[in-house]
């Protein structure tokens, strides 16, 4: 399947691997003390990052011009490195294979133009799997941790100082 039609197939759709830890479900075991609320926060982070920082960057630097094609190939492979994998390991499995497959093949990419589209593709599929972990993520858990008012941290403040 073409990273054009994964996108097709979760532009509506949630991705299985989303809904299966949005059910508790990780199939690597990944979160410690037996709960996965970690793994929903570490892959919204690193979708985020991949979508608004890495392909982001990767396209400004395609369009600047600046860069041949080994050098964007260099810095694709130098800022996907890590977060392909961390991606299938936290439970994203399918989004994982795709970006280790694309880093696998990177030196069949023979244009500027090629690349380019590649990485526009990626961006639009890690923003998609990014809204969904953001759409689904558990945000009643915030009742649990109230901002504090300037009269609130004086208090504790107080506290603290008491106990010196």
């Amino acid at each position: 399947m073409s990273i054009r039609e994964e996108i097709e197939e979760i532009w509506l759709t949630e991705p299985q691997d989303v809904r299966a830890i949005r059910r508790g479900f990780v199939p690597s075991g990944a979160g410690v003390y037996d709960q996965y609320f970690s793994v929903l926060v570490m892959l919204g982070s690193e979708t985020r990052n991949l979508a608004i920082h890495a392909f982001s960057n990767l396209l400004n630097f395609t369009d600047s011009g600046r860069f041949d094609l080994e050098q964007l190939k260099d810095m694709a492979k130098e800022m996907l490195r890590v977060t392909s994998g961390v991606i299938g390991y936290f439970g994203l499995k399918r989004l994982g294979e795709i970006l280790h497959t694309f880093l696998e093949n990177l030196h069949d990419v023979e244009s500027v133009k090629e690349i380019r589209t590649f990485f526009e593709d990626l961006f639009t599929l890690c923003n998609r799997y990014q809204m969904w972990l953001h759409q689904t993520f558990p945000w009643h858990l915030a009742v649990f941790f109230p901002k504090k008012t300037m009269e609130d941290v004086q208090e504790d403040l107080a506290v603290v100082r008491g106990l010196e």
